[in-house]
C-alpha cells in the first residue's frame, strides 16, 4: 500500500500512483523537507494511507484510537491521533485568536467548524456548512473583495 508518513519535519513518502492520490504536488512545496525511508522515521505524527482499494480497511482501522478521515476526491485515508487536526494543532499556538479558514477536505472540518468565517474550495459535499463556498479561480477575488469590508 502506498503511504504518506509525516515527522515533525521530514516525511516518507511512496506513492506510485499520484492520478488517484493528487498529492504530489502539494506536499512540500518549498522544498525544506526531505523524502526519508520510513525505517527513518523516528516520531510519526501522521500517516495516509493513498491509493487506497479493500473497502475493508476502514473497518479495521476504525478498531484502533486513531482520528480517522477519508478523502471523498481521492483514495485516501489519514490517521492521526485521536483529537490531533488542524484546529487543535491551531488553538495550541493560537488559543484564543479569531479566524477566516479555508479547507478543501474531510480533514478541514474542525478548522472550518470553528473559525469566525468558513470558506470551502471546491465541491465536497462534507464542507456544505461552510459559510461561503468558492471554486480556486473565485478565491483572489474573495480575497480582495473582504480585504475592503475590514
Amino acid at each position: 500500500m502506498d503511504y504518506l508518513v509525516d515527522s515533525e519535519w521530514n516525511y516518507a513518502l511512496l506513492n506510485r500512483d499520484d492520478t488517484k492520490a493528487k498529492i504530489n504536488d502539494k506536499l512540500d512545496q518549498l522544498h525544506l523537507a526531505q523524502n526519508i525511508g520510513l525505517s527513518e522515521i523516528d516520531k510519526a505524527i501522521k500517516c495516509c494511507l493513498l491509493n487506497h482499494q479493500e473497502e475493508n480497511i476502514l473497518n479495521e482501522l476504525t478498531k484502533l484510537e486513531l482520528e480517522i478521515v477519508s478523502h471523498e476526491e481521492s483514495e485516501n485515508i489519514d490517521l492521526t491521533a485521536k483529537a490531533v487536526n488542524k484546529y487543535t494543532s491551531f488553538r495550541k499556538y493560537f488559543p484564543e485568536e479569531k479566524y477566516i479558514a479555508f479547507g478543501n477536505d474531510a480533514n478541514d472540518i474542525q478548522l472550518l467548524a470553528h473559525a469566525e468565517l468558513s470558506i470551502a474550495i471546491g465541491n465536497n459535499r462534507t464542507l456544505d456548512f461552510a459559510d461561503v463556498h468558492l471554486d480556486e479561480k473565485e478565491i483572489l477575488g474573495y480575497l480582495e473583495k473582504i480585504k475592503w469590508q475590514k
